[in-house]
């Protein structure tokens, strides 16, 4: 059969076709009107001839062979994978494949069939190794090695070893391991429950890392595993062998491998609380785990730490037994940068110790960080005082870790004692000696008395300031007084006048002050009168009444004192007790006015008798030449009682005893 590509030269109006053909490369030359008569004639033959041959006329296929997968233990099953791209639609294809072992025994599979759909260019045909695909036992999958792989295609075109690959079969199930990773071994093709050992070695050192003596399950297989330990040696390879105490296999069961620092994995970082306080400990921490997923109980990271203003600085993180964490500390300065700071732990910046390192990424973690709240503590020796006591209160100062708020590199708080709409500021000393603020207050008496709210302020030097306050509840009182009262004379009698002083006297502690005010006496013989204590000095006022005793309260008589106290001073009372007598009688020559009150009542019947008498015998007997005036006399009759009667009558017995007096003596002149 030939093939003739037509080639057209024109050049002016002539047209001359050429047909090369592959026999013999002769070269047909035809006129213009002989070719269009053969270009008719294609037209129609062309599309049949295409049909019947397709892959004459398709471009050459292109043919990929892959394992699946590239290695694993032995026992295992690889897929052998044939892609086959730029295939001729609706062609049946057929393949062959062939697997060498490492004994060098060759395995052809039976044919494999595809065929391409109409539209179809491209398809894949999968083959199980070892499987009922291949001929005899299906292969064999229990050697240590490489095993080439190769596919012939047979049809629609025969081509021999269109594509090939190998794989590997071992006793681990990597060729690479990072350290803490579990090398799992596996060896097949021993007698069922053969005694077989396994064992790895370090090369070139001769290190025996395992050795592990067991027998077979009952399709002979051992299977074993070991776990790399964090600190593995990395110069060394390490050699698997499993020897059996029955079979020997060629080639022997031998396989090897490496170990490579851990990566280890820090998911993330935290801060133990998201805010803190100036001179508070920062706590940082994190877990590291290996690709065991164990966490790493040794070594130590570099945590760097940002401030707001984003200079920034390292601390050391180590790992704590009781929390089981790495964990870094830091404690905030007393003017640490107000604001949000960063805590990041940056790639490997962790290492175990053994040089296994981590993160794989950076982790970070953000806290916020306020002013200090002082803990101010007041402490007081008591909490009532009264107007000019003095008031000690001695402070301490501290700053959230515990450190003291000092005078030496710290400025002084300040003491604020408020009551109603009154205020008083203090200023506090710090005494080294103690290491406490002292303050000081002696209330002058412009306080207003009752409860108290004691406030202690602290600041210190920072930018921006830390500060504290306390809060006490304190009483004032007014000073205490006492008062005393006593009557002059100590004798007294019914009708006496009697004076009597009350003395106010401060009495409590501190500078005493002058009372002043007022002060009530009552006696029980007389109406209550009020004082005025006078105005002057020292710690003592006194103020007197009179009073005049009455006939009725002869006897033992109480006065009682009542001071209503002033702004400094409180209230205070007291009772005394008098004793009011009777006259007493008098004698032949006795003074007429210590006479008992009763004889003048009966000289005043006596007399009120006699003038009765006078007026009924004798009715002309004027008013005038009585020596005593009747209606004076009823008058005091009535009066009996009444004081200024009694001293009418002393009066005229003195008077009459006078008169007798001189007439007497003018007789014996006579």
């Amino acid at each position: 059969m030939r093939l003739r590509i037509p080639l057209v030269i024109c050049s002016g109006l002539a047209e001359t076709w050429f047909f090369i053909t592959r026999k013999k490369d002769r070269v047909l030359v035809l006129t213009r009107r002989a070719g269009k008569r053969i270009i008719i004639f294609l037209a129609v033959l062309l599309p049949a001839v295409a049909s019947i041959l397709p892959s004459a006329l398709a471009l050459p296929e292109v043919y990929r062979l892959a394992p699946f997968p590239f290695r694993s233990q032995e026992g295992a099953t690889v897929q052998l994978i044939l892609d086959v791209s730029s295939a001729a639609p609706s062609t049946a294809y057929q393949f062959v494949f062939g697997v060498q072992d490492p004994s060098t025994h060759l395995w052809i599979s039976f044919p494999q069939n595809y065929t391409t759909l109409p539209t179809q260019q491209e398809f894949i045909i999968i083959v199980s190794y070892p499987s009922s695909s291949f001929n005899a036992t299906g292969g064999v999958n229990s050697l240590v090695g490489v095993y080439p792989a190769s596919v012939s295609q047979t049809k629609p075109v025969p081509k021999s070893n269109v594509a090939s690959t190998f794989f590997r079969i071992g006793l681990t199930d990597n060729t690479v391991y990072q350290r803490t990773q579990t090398v799992s071994i596996k060896a097949t093709g021993y007698q069922a429950y053969e005694f077989v050992n396994v064992r790895i070695t370090t090369s070139p050192g001769s290190t025996v890392v395992l050795n592990n003596p067991d027998y077979a399950d009952g399709l002979g297989t051992i299977s074993d595993r070991w776990t790399i330990p964090p600190s593995a040696d990395l110069s060394q390879s390490y050699v698997v062998t499993a020897t059996g105490s029955t079979t020997s296999k060629s080639p022997a069961d031998v396989d090897t491998f490496t170990i490579t620092p851990a990566q280890m994995t820090v998911s993330s970082i935290s801060s133990n609380r998201g805010t803190y306080q100036r001179t508070e400990q920062v706590r940082i921490s994190f877990q590291a785990s290996y690709p065991s997923l164990a966490f790493a109980t040794t070594g130590s990271a570099n945590v760097t730490l940002i401030r707001p203003s984003s200079s920034a600085f390292n601390i050391t993180a180590s790992y704590d037994f009781v929390s089981h964490n790495f964990v870094a500390t830091y404690r905030l300065p007393m003017n640490a940068q107000i604001g949000v700071w960063t805590a990041r732990l940056n790639v490997n910046n962790f290492d175990d110790s053994y040089d296994n390192r981590g993160p794989a990424s950076q982790v970070s973690t953000t806290f916020t960080v306020q002013i200090a709240t002082l803990t101010v503590t007041t402490t007081l020796a008591k909490t009532i005082f009264v107007i000019n006591e003095r008031m000690p209160f001695n402070m301490t100062m501290t700053y959230p870790d515990g450190t003291a708020l000092g005078s030496s590199d710290h400025a002084s708080g300040r003491l604020s004692l408020s009551g109603g709409t009154y205020a008083a500021s203090i200023p506090l000393i710090y005494d080294t000696s103690t290491s406490q603020w002292e303050g000081l207050y002696i209330p002058t008496g412009n306080e207003p008395t009752g409860l108290w709210s004691l406030t202690v302020n602290g600041t210190d030097n920072s930018t921006p300031i830390n500060t504290g306050v306390s809060s006490n509840v304190i009483t004032l009182n007014k000073r205490a007084s006492t008062v005393t009262v006593s009557c002059n004379p100590s004798q007294i009698t019914v009708g006496q006048q009697v004076t009597c002083t009350a003395t106010v006297t401060d009495v409590d502690v501190g500078t005493a002050i002058t009372p002043t005010g007022q002060v009530t006496i009552s006696p029980a013989f007389d109406n209550p009168q009020l004082c005025d204590l006078p105005s002057g000095s020292g710690s003592s006022a006194s103020c007197s009444v009179i009073f005049v005793t009455r006939p009725q309260s002869q006897g033992t008589n109480s006065v009682t004192a009542s001071y209503g106290g002033d702004l400094h001073e409180a209230l205070s009372s007291t009772t005394a007790s008098v004793v009011i007598q009777q006259p007493q009688t008098t004698n032949s020559g006795d003074n007429p006015y210590t006479l008992p009150l009763f004889y003048f009542a009966i000289i005043a019947g006596i007399i009120a008798a006699i003038v009765a008498g006078f007026i009924t015998f004798r009715h002309k007997t004027t008013h005038t030449k009585l020596k005593i005036d009747l209606e004076a006399v009823k008058s005091e009759a009535g009066k009996i009682e009444n004081q200024a009667f009694f001293q009418s009558v002393k009066d005229q017995l003195s008077k009459d005893k006078d008169e007798a007096s001189s007439s007497k003596s003018g007789g014996g002149s006579g």
